[in-house]
């Protein structure tokens, strides 16, 4: 009713400022016409204002479990993987969920993989392979693939360094670049390595020219047009921190048909999302107004400013028709959580505010499901002191005690 009523209120409005009262309507000359057109276009300004104050998603089932700073992934059967993150009181979760969109419902994956804070990559065959950040075994890593079909889980053959948290991607090939992370005595790697999910096994390839892994920052990994991988940023230090560099501002691209690493500069910016003809969408500076969003563009090696600022955001994920969108957000203070809603649009360069979700939430968990819509699991709704979390069994990071979120959400474009 509420809703309701702020519609009439808005609608009363413009017909008032617009003067569409019914004697004042006529189509009798062009000039008419056009007043006409003015007016429509006033309407339409006035219901995209209401909007915004709106929420404009749907709550869908809740999640088994409460979490947050989880993986996601759409499966070829259309349903989504949820995996590992963090409680309310920040302790490492090692589980997983399904989520099927025909019955709007979540199920917990019964296998004895080690999800917490992994890597994931979906390959060609609908498996998942992923990496344990986990140090089991006195620090041998065991890699595997889950199959969400018949829900197995089988080990991969070893890498040829055995690591924890390093970047991983799926290349054109259908091979899977492994960068960096931390070998069994803790020291940073700049290796890389291939995964052939046809072999079940990892071979060598060039290593990068310098050594990140993840950690306070995290690796991005960026699948250009052609083939190659931007990668950057990272965390440059060893386990112990006891050297490096903790904000690896060294931009690389990878060649998979040499199999090399060059480096092509220095940067602060974080790449974010390709968004086509080899340019990259960037996190720039944050300033007062936001997050400025500048763009990459690989062929020239120049960044250029969108002059758009980000608010918000409290994660995001690339739609289908080929925008990103934002959700949520923390405030500069840590005090205030967002449930704004905004679409950044690659062809205009500009950012607009769409509306609300049902709930504030950062750090959550977004999926665009084969409809086009899009699934928004979990995050926080507000934050605590400030505590050193694991990260993994004995590799901490710094971030806020949270309340994690069990419900869902869905957004239709």
């Amino acid at each position: 009713m509420k809703v309701f009523k702020q519609l009439i209120y808005t609608l009363v409005f413009i017909t008032v400022v617009a003067g569409c009262t019914p004697n004042a309507i006529s189509f009798n000359n062009d000039d008419d016409k056009k007043k006409d057109k003015d007016k429509n276009n006033l309407l339409l300004l006035g219901l995209l204002v209401l909007s915004q104050d709106q929420a404009i998603t749907m709550y869908t089932g809740s999640m088994n479990t409460s979490r947050a700073g989880m993986y996601r992934v759409r499966l070829n059967n259309g349903k989504a993987l949820v995996a590992g993150g963090f409680d309310s009181i920040a302790k490492p979760l090692y589980d997983a969920e399904l989520y099927d969109p025909d019955t709007e419902k979540f199920s917990t994956v019964n296998v004895s993989a080690d999800f917490n804070r992994s890597n994931i990559v979906l390959l060609s065959s609908g498996k998942i392979l992923y990496f344990s950040n986990r140090e089991i075994n006195e620090n041998t890593i065991s890699p595997g693939t889950f199959d969400p079909e018949t829900n197995t889980i089988t080990k991969t053959g070893d890498m040829i360094i055995s690591r924890v948290s390093c970047g991983a991607i799926l290349l054109k090939s259908g091979k899977v670049l492994v960068v960096g992370g931390l070998d069994s005595s803790g020291n940073i790697l700049s290796s890389a390595e291939l995964y052939d999910p046809d072999a079940g096994t990892f071979s060598s390839t060039g290593n990068m020219n310098v050594s990140r892994r993840q950690g306070n920052y995290v690796i991005s990994l960026i699948l250009l047009e052609d083939g190659r991988v931007l990668v950057a940023s990272g965390d440059g230090r060893n386990k112990d921190l006891s050297s490096g560099l903790d904000h690896v501002t060294t931009m690389e691209l990878y060649d998979p048909e040499t199999g090399t690493f060059t480096t092509i500069g220095l940067s602060s910016n974080y790449p974010a999302y390709s968004i086509g003809s080899n340019k990259v969408l960037c996190y720039g500076n944050s300033t007062s107004d936001g997050t400025n969003l500048v763009v990459y563009d690989v062929t020239t090696g120049e960044f250029s400013n969108t002059n758009q600022f980000l608010k918000y955001s409290g994660g995001s994920t690339k739609l289908n028709n080929g925008k990103i969108l934002f959700v949520g957000g923390l405030s500069s203070d840590n005090k205030e959580v967002y449930s704004a809603l905004q679409i950044f649009d690659p062809d205009t360069l500009k950012v607009m505010n769409i509306g609300k979700m049902k709930e504030p939430r950062f750090g959550v968990g977004l999926t665009v499901l084969q409809n086009g819509k899009v699934l928004i699991m979990g995050g926080t709704n507000k934050t605590g002191p400030r505590i050193v979390a694991p990260y993994s069994d004995d590799l901490t990071i710094t971030m806020y005690e949270i309340n994690a979120l069990s419900t869902a959400e869905i957004y239709s474009p």
